[in-house]
């Protein structure tokens, strides 16, 4: 006897919702597993940035990078001197300061690391101030100034009263006082900028000038390696007491044309905002545009450059697109102060660097933060995993390393939204399990609903079976007969196709598988000092004028008056902060002030070095 097979149409149809559910599933799996990480990436980087810009600024521009690489190897550098000055008044010599250690004169400029071992490139004449840039200052400071003044008053011969702003105004000079002046052996200071140190905290308060506040940060003594002087190449090494420092590399500056664009860091004194340690020791990163390529007296390249650069800035490293360091800054025009400036080439630098040995190969520190950095400013997969990783272990060794503490935290979080190749996302950690569950669930419900309907068939099968009708004659009355179907099988099949037709045929074959010195009106960038209120002196020192050489650190007994010759405008020492009085007036000298505790302290020793040789 035969029986009846499952219907095909309940076959088709479950069939049809088993490869819907499946389908689903692999959809919805390849979203969550197969989506692409970079967009993941890129989605949380835009949902996560909302909030402000990554630390480093535009790390899309190689040029930011660079920079922010370069940063942490700029230091700003101090040259101080303490000065007494004689008067001969009614025949007598009156010397000033009466007590010591003396009036603190100096200046501030610029420099960079160049060697792994805390060796700074700077410009000479940061570190060789210029006898007769120091002068001036004393007149010009309140505090010596008032002393001078009180000294006149004092002389009965003179018959004449003065005031503080008098001697500031040149009332000296106008009576033919004749005067000296004497000047310990200088003392240099380095300072390592906020790009390494980060914030200097706690915050002190504002200090009274510049010099007491940049005592209020780590300080640390400097000795000159080797320098030309501002005559020749004006390049200076210092030379501070540590290892392992940041460094940036030196390129070949006869690679530097006409309209390229380079990129000053350095500390120019405008920007000294207030004279909180923190905002003296953040340095300034300005463009500058190459004007020309000229020759020194000497025949060495000077870069001629526009842009904003200023008194300060002396002895900041020039870079060009490749981090690289191609000028170091030097001199600009009097008349046009912050327009057009004067670098020297790097190569000019080499000569001393060669002769002291010096190497300049990157450290261990400089090589790891180069690729710290490098990983955190990529855009690759994984990137942010890797650069968390490093930025946290160069924190680890280096603590002094504040500056990185923006760019650790930033990687850190990102790092742990970022999903990285072949890993299991975050939508795959739940979404996923759900997913899973439902359709093990779903193929169960269709498991069971196919059995109960193949039961119920069955027993409807039986049924039939049982209630067959039989003929008088004992024999099944024929289906036709009774009008039912014709069982399966029993009607002729088609040519060629045995029982049944071909699974999945439609009937159409379509629908199966189609388918520089001696420069008239230049002057040097001399290490900055703010403006002093405005006073009208009666005639500004004269530019560059013919002369010997500035001799520096002359052993003891020469006379650096005779060696000596004005070379600059007057030298800008450290006033304390000026009280509210008019607008100052370019090229007006500022105030200089009383020395620190702690420059006080220095100062006592400082004739013990009086002896010191120029270039040790």
């Amino acid at each position: 006897m035969r029986t009846t097979p499952f219907p095909r149409s309940i076959y088709h149809s479950a069939l049809r919702f088993i490869l819907a559910s499946m389908l689903t599933f692999v959809g919805l799996l390849g979203v969550t597993a197969f989506a692409s990480p970079a967009a993941l990436a890129a989605g949380m980087t835009s949902a996560q940035t909302t909030g402000g810009r990554e630390p480093g600024g535009d790390l899309s521009n190689p040029v930011v990078r660079q920079v922010d690489i370069a940063s942490p190897a700029v230091v700003r550098l101090a040259t101080i001197y303490t000065a007494h000055i004689t008067l001969s008044l009614c025949g007598a010599d009156v010397t000033l300061p009466s007590t010591e250690p003396g009036y603190t004169l100096g200046g501030l400029g610029s420099g960079a690391f160049i060697s792994a071992n805390g060796d700074i490139l700077t410009a000479g004449h940061v570190v060789n101030i210029d006898r007769a840039d120091l002068d001036p200052v004393i007149f010009q400071s309140p505090e010596s100034a008032q002393q001078i003044a009180d000294a006149i008053d004092s002389a009965s011969c003179l018959g004449v009263t003065v005031s503080a702003t008098d001697v500031e105004n040149g009332a000296v000079q106008a009576l033919g006082i004749p005067y000296s002046t004497t000047y310990s052996a200088p003392r240099r200071y380095a300072w390592r900028d906020t790009s390494y140190t980060g914030p200097i905290t706690p915050s002190p308060q504002d200090a009274a000038d510049e010099l007491t506040g940049l005592f209020k940060a780590q300080t640390f003594d400097a000795s000159v390696v080797a320098y030309s002087s501002f005559t020749q190449d004006d390049v200076a090494i210092v030379h501070i007491p540590l290892t392992d420092t940041p460094s940036i590399t030196l390129d070949d500056a006869s690679n530097v044309e006409v309209l390229d664009t380079l990129t000053v860091i350095g500390f120019p004194g405008n920007g000294d905002a207030t004279n909180d340690p923190t905002n003296l020791l953040t340095p300034s990163v300005n463009t500058a545009t190459v004007s020309a390529i000229k020759r020194n007296d000497d025949g060495a390249e000077l870069i001629q450059v526009g842009g904003n650069i200023e008194h300060g800035d002396s002895g900041g490293p020039a870079l060009d697109s490749n981090g690289h360091i191609v000028g170091i800054v030097s001199f600009g025009g009097s008349d046009t102060e912050g327009i057009t400036a004067f670098l020297r080439s790097s190569n000019s630098a080499m000569p001393l660097i060669n002769a002291n040995g010096i190497s300049m190969k990157p450290g261990t520190f400089e090589r790891r933060w180069e690729q710290a950095f490098g990983d955190y400013a990529s855009t690759r997969v994984g990137h942010w995993h890797t650069a968390a990783r490093e930025l946290d272990a160069l924190a680890n060794d280096y603590p002094d390393f504040r500056g990185i503490l923006p760019y650790k935290v930033y990687a850190d979080e990102f790092a742990t939204h970022e999903t990285l190749p072949g890993a299991v996302s975050p939508l795959l950690g739940t979404d996923l399990l759900l997913v899973i569950v439902g359709l093990i669930a779903l193929v169960v419900i269709v498991g069971v609903a196919l059995a109960g309907l193949l039961l119920l068939q069955r027993r409807r099968a039986r049924a039939r079976l049982v209630a067959t009708p039989v003929a008088a004659t004992g024999q099944p009355v024929p289906p036709a007969a009774l009008g039912g179907p014709v069982p399966m099988g029993g009607a002729p099949p088609l040519p060629g196709m045995g029982a049944y037709g071909p699974y999945g045929y439609s009937g159409s074959p379509a629908a199966n598988g189609a388918g520089a010195n001696g420069y008239t009106g230049y002057a040097p960038y001399q290490p900055y000092q703010p403006y002093q209120p405005y006073q009208s002196f009666p005639s500004a020192p004269a530019p560059y004028q013919a002369g010997n050489p500035p001799v520096a650190d002359a052993p003891t007994g020469v006379d650096l008056a005779v060696n000596a010759a004005p070379t600059t405008p007057a030298y800008l020492g450290y006033p304390r902060r000026p009280p509210a009085q008019p607008s100052p007036q370019a090229g007006q000298a500022p105030q200089a002030a009383a020395a620190s505790d702690k420059d006080k302290a220095l100062d006592e020793q400082a004739g013990e070095r009086t002896g010191e040789q120029a270039g040790t």
